[in-house]
């Protein structure tokens, strides 16, 4: 559905491509691997720094930093943050319980499965 109405409207989408850098004067301009792009406006939408094996970088909060945005320094998601808290030689007297951590475990399994299906409704597979 998102990609339809992307479609219809005109975007164009580059694949495999690296933003190297972002500068402003009256306008942004957004130099890649392939092109340079320029807009009045620029929305970044590079997720988050909890999958590096899925590309990840942190190229949105230097951007952001760069301009002068407050960043919320990120934290582990929650299946990291449950793989963390079950181990002794980091958590220390706070480690958890084995229950605690299957439990955890189940809820982020829930949660993971939500978030695919949601996913996979908004861009129209399902």
């Amino acid at each position: 559905m998102l990609l339809r109405e992307a479609n219809d409207v005109g975007v164009q989408f580059f694949l495999n491509t690296t933003a190297s850098e972002v500068q402003h004067d009256t306008e942004f301009t957004l130099r890649t691997d392939h092109s340079i792009f320029r807009s009045p406006i620029l929305v970044i939408a590079t997720g988050g720094l909890s999958i590096p094996k899925m590309g990840a970088t942190d190229f949105g909060y230097s951007v952001a930093r760069k301009f002068g945005l407050k960043i919320v320094e990120p934290w582990p998601a929650l299946v990291p943050l449950v793989l963390l808290t079950r181990r002794k030689d980091v958590m220390g007297a706070l480690v958890n319980r084995r229950l605690t951590t299957v439990v955890a475990a189940i809820v982020a399994t829930l949660i993971s499965l939500l978030n695919i299906f949601l996913l996979a409704q908004t861009f129209g597979i399902v």
